[in-house]
Parts: structure tokens; sequence; C-alpha cells
């Protein structure tokens, strides 16, 4: 494992965390809830399924929320489809999104 990577708990630990984030990408918007979350939740989403799945087939990742880079990696050995290749598009969700100003 390169000292860069981090694999850590098992496919179904990081489905479990998944999932939750998903549960709170769902929530019905209300007015104190910012669009912006319910997006960095999402992205979460997908981006701790990603890893779940790395973890599933022993490929090492790199410490990062950038969904591209995760998915590239993976398609070393998995074929991806289409519409989970169009998730990328939520990485500025992970952290740029979250603050005011951003």
């Amino acid at each position: 494992m390169r000292p860069d990577t981090f694999i850590s708990g098992s496919p179904e630990d990081w489905m479990h965390h998944a999932r939750s984030d998903l549960t709170l990408a769902k929530i019905a918007r209300h007015e104190d809830v910012l669009l912006e979350n319910l997006c960095f939740h999402a992205q979460q989403t997908v981006e701790k399924a990603l890893k779940a799945l790395s973890i599933y087939y022993n490929i090492d990742f790199p410490k990062t929320h950038n969904i591209k880079v995760i998915l590239d990696i993976l398609k070393t050995k998995v074929t991806i489809p289409e519409e989970i290749n169009r998730s990328s598009i939520l990485t500025d969700y992970a952290v740029t999104a979250r603050y005011p100003g951003e």
C-alpha cells in the first residue's frame, strides 16, 4: 500500500456510511437546510460507495474527495456505467460548496 492511500474498514462498513449519507441527502428540503448541504451528502454517498467498491476489489485509492480520481482508478479493474461516471460532477460539493462565500 502506498503511503498516500487510505484503506480502513470493510466494504460493508463503507456502504453503511454511504447509505447513511444517502438518507441525509434525501431529506426533504426545509427552509433552514441549505441545498449545498444536501448535495454534500450526495457527494459523500458516491465517494464512500466507490471506496467500498475499491476495497472490495483490493484497489488502493488515495486520500481524496475527487470522485473522478476514484473512478479512474476503479476503471482499471471494473467496468463503470456511464451514469456512475457522471457522478463526478458532485466533487465540488465535497469541500468548496460547504462554506460561506465559496
